[in-house]
């Protein structure tokens, strides 16, 4: 399992794979070290489960679960 105390929701390692991808993982978190200041959020879905990580201090992941046939509104971002 990951255990990250970061993490909101667990995989197993045997099924991680199959929902992330370490490249883009790599990609994102190289992007945030090069620019320590930026604050990134990635917002993403389709997924069986929903989650959110702060992988590093300003790079933060929400995922919104997926229901096949069932759309939803996750939250509301309010931009400033």
């Amino acid at each position: 399992m990951l255990l990250d105390p970061l993490v909101r929701f667990h995989l197993p390692t045997t099924i991680c794979p199959f929902f992330s991808c370490k490249a883009v993982g790599d990609v994102r978190v190289e992007a945030a070290r090069a620019h320590p200041k930026c604050q990134i959020l990635v917002l993403c879905g389709h997924t069986h489960c929903g989650g959110e990580i702060q992988e590093l201090e300003n790079l933060r992941v929400v995922t919104g679960p997926a229901e096949y046939g069932k759309a939803e509104i996750q939250q509301i971002m309010r931009v400033d």
